[in-house]
């Protein structure tokens, strides 16, 4: 699952001069170990194919405030499966840069509030 104000995922190229102020707010249900999440202002999810390859992000900002909130329960061995993420990236510009690559940031800033709502995470 990836989530933004502006970009889900971004494979190759330039964003410039984007603002977010849209309220970027997450409520999951995590039922596998296999479910990644990534959540950000401007693009959640970065990722490139060969290391050589340049994303660049000029002048954004994220104003939008951002609320994961994984609904997660745990339980003993004896009891049932764990049930969790398998990973998750949370960021003002970018939730998760992926992989190997040339990312470039220029000029870029949050102003909106980050929270990760741990309430219902259990056991």
């Amino acid at each position: 699952m990836y989530v933004s104000g502006l970009v889900s995922v971004m494979t190759a190229g330039t964003i410039e001069n984007s603002v977010n102020n849209a309220t970027v707010d997450v409520s999951v249900n995590v039922h596998n170990t296999a479910f990644e999440v990534a959540v950000a202002g401007i693009v959640a999810d970065v990722r490139v194919s060969d290391p050589e390859q340049k994303i660049s992000l000029n002048s954004c900002s994220n104003k939008g405030e951002l609320t994961l909130a994984p609904y997660l329960e745990f339980k003993s061995a004896s009891n049932t499966r764990n049930v969790g993420m398998k990973a998750c990236g949370f960021g003002g510009i970018a939730g998760w840069l992926r992989n190997e690559g040339v990312y470039e940031f220029t000029d870029c800033n949050n102003q909106g509030g980050i929270t990760i709502d741990g309430y219902n995470i259990k056991n």
